[in-house]
């Protein structure tokens, strides 16, 4: 599915969506058009999802020729957030960023998924999208956040409770909540009583690292 983007474009009734002329492959250039009506209206509301983003676009596209319910592509575009924050993506096409993602999502979420099937729809290579599902798969996201800042001895109920509201917040942008944005969102309420060495030792994350999750956090809170 590699379109050479010709110019020349026209309406395909059998895809329902652009198609190239130059190649006879869906033009990814145009297809947004056509499948941003199916995207639910909570992630429309995220504006950092609202540009045409190629990758929201491949997703919905392997959702919509493999019949994937709804709940799990939304899991995909948040996974996809997270991943973009976190730096993992660099050096991988868009095509095969979203079958890896995909791939995770649906194995987290005990769905039958053959991998072999999303790479030939997508004619992308299988061993790279498994490296990258890999890659993917480290990140480990935390989902009950008071039981997992309570595990610490460290912090108050009162201080708890204002960083699961900014983890709220920020899983409300689209950010999945992973040790390092957790840790992000506790140096966020707790500026003022502890410092980025404190927190990064407390969470066993490098402080060069978390002072870029701090940024990228802000940026999404913001």
């Amino acid at each position: 599915m590699h379109c050479c983007n010709h110019k020349q474009v026209y309406f395909s009734s059998i895809y329902n969506c652009s198609v190239c002329k130059g190649c006879g492959y869906i033009h990814l250039g145009k297809i947004f058009d056509n499948v941003a009506p199916f995207i639910s209206k909570e992630i429309r509301n995220k504006t950092h999802l609202v540009p045409k983003d190629r990758v929201i676009i491949c997703i919905n596209m392997l959702g919509s020729q493999f019949m994937i319910d709804q709940k799990i592509l939304n899991s995909c575009y948040n996974r996809y957030d997270s991943c973009t924050i976190h730096g993992l993506l660099y050096g991988y096409s868009d095509d095969e960023i979203a079958v890896a993602i995909l791939y995770i999502t649906m194995h987290e979420s005990n769905q039958k998924v053959i991998i072999r099937d999303y790479c030939k729809f997508m004619d992308i290579n299988v061993v790279k999208c498994l490296r990258l599902s890999k890659k993917i798969n480290k990140v480990v996201i935390i989902t009950d956040h008071k039981k997992y800042l309570e595990s610490f001895n460290e912090f108050n109920k009162e201080e708890i409770e204002h960083i699961v509201l900014r983890l709220e917040t920020i899983e409300s942008r689209g950010v999945a909540a992973t040790r390092s944005v957790i840790a992000a969102a506790t140096h966020n309420v707790l500026t003022s009583k502890k410092t980025q060495y404190d927190i990064s030792k407390l969470f066993g994350i490098n402080e060069s690292s978390l002072n870029k999750m701090i940024k990228k956090i802000y940026e999404v809170i913001e």
